[in-house]
């Protein structure tokens, strides 16, 4: 959170698992703090969003650690909106 703030990146890649707390957490803490700068959620639980329900994550994106070729689109789509 703190190099979030202290560098205001223009996209964020997170990670579900997370040493000191859960992805979910911390997309949530992120958004909260900089609610403009799009989450893709990396992790090999991408069925995660259809279980949970996608709008109810604080995530732009879910993109499947099997599914790597497809990140760099999805970081090209959302660093390109305004």
């Amino acid at each position: 959170m703190e190099l979030a703030r202290k560098h205001k990146p223009d996209l964020i890649i997170l990670d579900l698992a997370l040493p000191d707390m859960s992805g979910f957490d911390a997309a949530s803490e992120l958004k909260r703090l900089l609610p403009d700068v799009p989450i893709i959620l990396f992790t090999q639980h991408s069925e995660t969003g259809d279980q949970i329900g996608f709008t109810n994550l604080n995530v732009d994106r879910i993109v499947s650690k099997g599914d790597t070729p497809s990140l760099m689109s999805h970081v090209r789509s959302l660093a390109s909106a305004p």
